[in-house]
């Protein structure tokens, strides 16, 4: 068996939400820096509950981990872009590859009314996101705000893939809705300021495929 086994897992960074492709990028930077550390291994099923939280952010570099795929238990929707990240949100049933959503209810359609845990009729969007301008909406969840069956205060995450001198680094990022707009979490320069000082425009060079244009200011 790998020593990677026997090795402890805890999460890189805690109480940080990433709002942008900067503020991902600047957390895996400090890693390569070894300000942060990677995670040697995923959590095992006995650890996840401890370890798979909200503001909890785990960074992994491909072959020193020998992570290929992270996995955390937890059933999510399918992903959506938001920039240059990735984001998901726990729902009550897991999708199958090419899976349908579900179909928001309305007025030709007064029967197909979701249903909260408690087994109580509810609306598809969140009531934490019903008081946001759509703008706002968009950018705490991207387009996942209405679209399928989302568990009740449940998981989000946000992911992204980076190369940085041949290494091949992985952000995820857990977080609740509830947390972020309640300024629970915090942006990762409020809790550690020296990220300030971490320039990351080379690193977003050495990752053409980013469509999206990052604003080493961290907005984007």
């Amino acid at each position: 068996m790998s020593s990677h086994a026997n090795q402890p897992v805890c999460p890189t960074v805690t109480g940080v939400t990433i709002e942008s492709t900067a503020d991902a990028l600047k957390i895996v930077k400090a890693c390569q820096k070894q300000y942060f550390h990677c995670v040697p291994r995923r959590p095992l099923d006995n650890e996840r509950s401890e370890l798979i939280k909200s503001g909890h952010v785990f960074v992994y570099e491909e072959n020193e981990s020998r992570i290929k795929r992270w996995t955390d238990s937890i059933r999510w929707s399918p992903s959506r872009a938001m920039t240059n990240l990735l984001v998901y949100r726990e729902v009550f049933d897991k999708f199958k590859p090419g899976g349908r959503r579900v179909i928001r209810p309305n007025a030709r359609n007064p029967r197909m009314q979701p249903y909260s845990s408690s087994g109580r009729p509810s609306s598809l969007l969140d009531p934490l996101l019903q008081a946001l301008r759509p703008e706002e909406r968009k950018a705490v969840v991207g387009s996942l705000h209405d679209s399928y069956l989302f568990k009740e205060d449940g998981l989000c995450k946000k992911t992204l893939a980076v190369t940085i001198d041949q290494y091949k680094y992985h952000i995820v990022a857990y977080f609740k809705i509830s947390d972020v707009l309640n300024k629970i979490l915090r942006r990762p320069e409020e809790i550690y300021p020296f990220l300030r000082e971490i320039d990351v425009r080379g690193v977003a060079e050495m990752n053409p495929r980013y469509k999206h244009h990052i604003d080493v200011s961290g907005r984007y």
